[in-house]
């Protein structure tokens, strides 16, 4: 059986207060797994991510939206563990390499499934501050329930779609 896992975090610091080139000083704040194979979240805070690169390290996927380039580099401190060395389905990267610019999370959700996010980074950071955990679990749980869905529509379907100015536009894609 595969134990794919479906990852995000929500970090303690945001660009303003550390710059865009040093994700290593952001800090995880709460991250969350889907299970697939469980149907199933679980949750962790920075004192345990230790216990979340134990269960990086027992999948045998994970699949993200941005994990490479900010996920992953917000981890680093935390574990000489390299975690480029997991199996990693990046969206955005597969997103990018086909179109060549970026696409943001809400933008391939509502233009695909119809629903986006809940809030943006910049609240879940505002929520971290004043110690709001049950908002901040719920925002990234949802990250994390729409990543899945994107990933699995794109799976069943060979396509998903963004909206580029006013229009609605396919992108094929095999993942």
């Amino acid at each position: 059986m595969e134990n794919i896992l479906v990852f995000d975090l929500e970090t303690q610091k945001g660009f303003n207060e550390i710059g865009r080139d040093r994700l290593d000083l952001m800090q995880i704040s709460i991250g969350c797994i889907y299970k697939v194979l469980n149907d199933q979240y679980c949750f962790y805070i920075e004192e345990e991510v230790d216990k979340l690169i134990e269960e990086f390290k027992q999948s045998t996927q994970v699949i993200g939206f941005n994990l490479i380039d900010f996920d992953y580099l917000v981890l680093k401190p935390y574990s000489n563990f390299n975690l480029n060395q997991l199996n990693t389905l990046d969206l955005m990267l597969k997103v990018k390499e086909i179109l060549g610019f970026r696409v943001s999370l809400d933008n391939l959700t509502r233009s695909t499934l119809g629903s986006g996010k809940i809030a943006n980074g910049y609240q879940a950071l505002i929520w971290f501050k004043e110690g709001n955990w049950e908002k901040l679990k719920k925002y990234c749980q949802e990250d994390v329930r729409l990543t899945y869905e994107l990933y699995k529509f794109g799976k069943e379907k060979g396509y998903i779609n963004f909206k580029d100015k006013d229009e609605i536009k396919k992108i094929f894609i095999s993942w």
